[in-house]
């Protein structure tokens, strides 16, 4: 039987992004655990300003992820156990215009991320990545295999920090059948799902 919202019982559970839409809905789905909850963003969306108000084991961290001393602070503050990175700054636009804000926030933002995590005893690391990694010219049933055709700097930014971020952890992209998955345990690392 897979795990439920209940294995997060006792546990600190770090979501960035947690004002934004993901982020609030994940935190509203684990509010029934008695997990202590870390919302981390820059802003927070109604929901997720509620729900830190009504949940007594849950924090609200308004930090910026580019800012790595803030970031730090917070993360030797919170110790978590499970983290689950949300956090990203959307483009929808076909335009290279903004790419380096792009890059700055969501990959520069996650290393920034995963080096403060380094000295933190964590047990898993979420990633959420985006369907534009394959482009507009293949099927809407994605799977592992396909060529990726990035469909705007957005994705193209997240494909260039999974390629990264695997070669980095000396690991290996692989297809776990829910989400691609990043080979980190054979380098005593805990392991990273994207």
């Amino acid at each position: 039987m897979e795990p439920g919202i209940e294995y997060f019982n006792s546990k600190k559970i770090l979501i960035t992004g947690g004002g934004g839409y993901l982020g609030s809905k994940l935190a509203e789905a684990l509010n029934q655990s008695s997990g202590r909850i870390a919302l981390m963003d820059i802003s927070f969306n109604s929901l997720s300003e509620k729900l830190i108000e009504q949940n007594e084991n849950g924090d609200k961290y308004q930090t910026d992820i580019t800012k790595k001393s803030d970031l730090e602070a917070a993360i030797h503050k919170i110790q978590p156990d499970y983290i689950f990175h949300f956090c990203a700054l959307l483009n929808r636009e076909r335009s290279f215009v903004n790419y380096n804000e792009l890059y700055n926030v969501n990959v520069q933002g996650t290393l920034n991320l995963l080096e403060s995590l380094r000295s933190i005893n964590y047990k898993g690391f979420y990633f959420s990545s985006t369907s534009e990694v394959y482009g507009r010219k293949n099927s809407c049933t994605f799977h592992e295999g396909q060529i990726q055709l990035s469909a705007s700097p957005y994705s193209l930014g997240i494909r260039g920090f999974l390629e990264a971020l695997a070669e980095a952890v000396g690991g290996s992209r692989q297809d776990n059948g829910g989400g691609d998955g990043i080979r980190t345990h054979d380098r005593g690392l805990p392991p990273i799902t994207v």
